[in-house]
């Protein structure tokens, strides 16, 4: 009685069905694409915001409150471990006026990045002190739109490159995977058919 010789790599379950191949092979990956297109929406938006503010009104503030903001985010490394990262944030109020009508405002800058040390954060919580009088810029046809720091963040930028790099790998990612957990699929029931690939 002929015996099926012993394969190295075993395929993948004969019972993986479409749907196993559709979110292992799809979805999975896509996820990442997914969140890449929240953060490149995002991206896009500072840059487009902070280009406007370049031509935007020049006024006076003041600061009303100032602090930093403490943010903790739990995420499941490759061991499954869990890993706690903290960011640090400053976070302000000002209030400007612009022909007689008065406005607040809380935006530092479009797309400023939050500090990994708490003594970045501090540093920089010293420049917006309650009470100072400085900058603002504001949009003239709606001078609620304000920001104490114009211009575009040249993180911003590295941020749309590295997420639109993480889409397209993802893109890709979702044919190669499903691509390959048909072919792992096909040499399964081969195998169980007693037939060859």
């Amino acid at each position: 009685m002929n015996q099926v010789p012993p394969n190295p790599r075993p395929p993948i379950s004969p019972g993986s069905s479409k749907a196993f191949i559709f979110v292992v092979g799809r979805l999975f990956p896509l996820s990442f694409g997914f969140g890449s297109i929240i953060f490149l929406g995002f991206g896009l938006w500072a840059i487009n915001k902070g280009m406007q503010s370049e031509n935007w009104d020049k006024g006076t503030a003041t600061i009303t409150s100032s602090e930093i903001e403490k943010k903790e985010s739990r995420s499941k490394d490759a061991q499954g471990f869990t890993r706690t990262s903290t960011s640090y944030s400053v976070r302000v109020q000002y209030a400007y006026t612009v022909e007689g009508s008065s406005y607040e405002g809380n935006t530092i800058g479009f797309g400023i990045m939050s500090h990994n040390e708490k003594s970045d954060a501090q540093e920089e919580l010293k420049s917006y002190p309650n009470g100072k009088t400085i900058d603002v810029y504001y949009d003239p046809e709606n001078p609620s739109d304000s920001v104490l720091k114009k211009g575009v963040f040249w993180p911003m930028y590295i941020v749309i490159v590295i997420m639109v790099i993480i889409l397209i790998g993802s893109i890709w990612a979702s044919f190669a995977l499903t691509n390959y957990l048909k072919k792992r699929t096909a040499e399964a029931m081969s195998l169980v058919q007693g037939k060859p690939c």
